[in-house]
């Protein structure tokens, strides 16, 4: 059974791009992928067992939203999300997503191909590029620090001067 394990508000960004996803008739729109090629032999255990650490590590890779009812939307931890592995990469982008639902991302490997697809929400560039680099770095055995919580970032927003 999924539990919630904490709720905050969104951050000013997730609040303009959750307002234009939910009006959005494009369920592509706001949708990324990261497309990696595997230069080297796999293993793919090894490889989902990282990106099942990564989930657990952050967060915000186990966060879904709630807005009905709500004067204000939140965002919501779930204690744990598996993420959802595809054999395919064809129409990924445009499956979309349930923004209710946890995770907002989900892979697909195709022979050397690893297409990581989720919705922008969740990260910006930058924090896509450090997730992959921790990902490869658990993926090798990697003991790596606690990260910072994402609520602690929403945290920071609210002493912020508007």
């Amino acid at each position: 059974m999924t539990r919630v394990v904490d709720s905050y508000e969104l951050s000013p960004l997730q609040a303009g791009l959750l307002f234009q996803a939910l009006h959005e008739t494009d369920p592509a729109t706001y949708v990324e992928q990261v497309v990696v090629t595997l230069n080297e032999e796999v293993d793919v255990a090894r490889l989902l067992g990282a990106w099942q650490d990564l989930v657990q590590r952050h967060a915000i890779l186990r966060t879904r939203f709630r807005w009905a009812g709500l004067a204000q939307p939140v965002q919501e931890v779930i204690d744990h999300a598996r993420m959802p592995v595809e054999g395919r990469i064809e129409g990924e982008r445009a499956r979309g997503f349930d923004l209710g639902e946890a995770p907002l991302m989900r892979l697909a490997l195709a022979g050397n191909t690893m297409v990581w697809t989720l919705h922008h929400l969740l990260l910006d560039g930058h924090g896509r590029a450090r997730l992959l680099q921790e990902l490869f770095d658990l993926y090798d055995g990697t003991k790596l620090a606690q990260p910072r919580p994402y609520r602690d970032y929403i945290e920071w927003l609210r002493t912020l001067d508007k």
